[in-house]
């Protein structure tokens, strides 16, 4: 089995992210905080922090937790949620 987990079948789309943030940048100040309900693997929140956001994630898949890398586990980036 592979150490991504459930979604190992997800490939999240570099250029919709950046569409998605280049909006963003043009409609929101710099810092603004950025929440992303349903984050999967996170290449949306890694990138919009990286760009400057203070971006979060939450996700209902608990596994989805296990693609994340344990540094951004641990800034209390992603957080599990249950209906």
């Amino acid at each position: 089995m592979s150490t991504e987990g459930p979604l190992a079948h997800l490939r999240e789309h570099k250029d919709v992210i950046e569409a998605d943030l280049a909006l963003m940048s043009e409609r929101l100040a710099a810092g603004a905080r950025v929440l992303d309900v349903g984050a999967g693997r996170g290449s949306f929140v890694k990138e919009a922090r990286r760009q400057g956001f203070a971006a979060l994630a939450l996700e209902m898949d608990a596994g989805a937790i296990a693609v994340w890398s344990p540094s951004c586990c641990r800034a209390g980036w992603i957080r599990a949620w249950s209906p």
